[in-house]
């Protein structure tokens, strides 16, 4: 992690490795962590208090990647990751994407496909918003908000799904 492209308190987002965990009791006799996390780059403390290590300690400890969205604290020569939330790498795009885009080429897209997408979409009910890209060949774009009934949870299932039903990755 390139730290010094960061000022003191900026908002971090960082995967890799958990190569430590150092757990500490705090005055109060709650437990939290100080956890060392690898990247290609290098290594990094993350500082991880007493209401997120409850959350995250059981795969703090296992052997995924994780992503870590949090603050950086520079103190001298050692900068910190303070940790506001932990996930398994394998469900970041699943919690954090915003909106899931759809692309498709209109020339290729039958009545029958729309109809099974939006039996897909159905399935995935969730919080994200989501967006029909509809290209016309040698013409324009054309951008539909799918609106509140297709409000989507974006996973791995899903955009496989899609994928499969148009034969090339459409979704974003």
């Amino acid at each position: 992690l390139d730290i010094v492209e960061f000022n003191d308190g900026a908002e971090i987002k960082i995967g890799g490795m958990v190569s430590s965990v150092k757990e500490i009791n705090t005055r109060k006799g709650d437990r939290m962590a100080r956890v060392t996390l690898e990247d290609l780059k290098g290594f990094i403390e993350i500082v991880v208090f007493p209401d997120i290590y409850k959350e995250t300690s059981f795969f703090l400890k296992g052997d995924e990647p994780v992503l870590i969205l949090g603050t950086l604290a520079m103190e001298e020569e050692n900068p910190k990751i303070i940790a506001k939330k932990i996930i398994p790498l394998s469900e970041a795009k699943e919690k954090l994407s915003a909106d899931v885009h759809f692309t498709v080429k209109t020339s290729s897209v039958s009545r029958e496909q729309l109809e099974k997408l939006r039996d897909i979409l159905l399935n995935h009910h969730g919080n994200s918003e989501a967006f029909l890209h509809l290209i016309v060949p040698n013409c324009t774009e054309t951008v539909i908000s799918l609106g509140e009934n297709f409000r989507l949870t974006p996973s791995e299932v899903l955009f496989k799904k899609v994928e499969e039903l148009f034969g090339c990755q459409v979704a974003s």
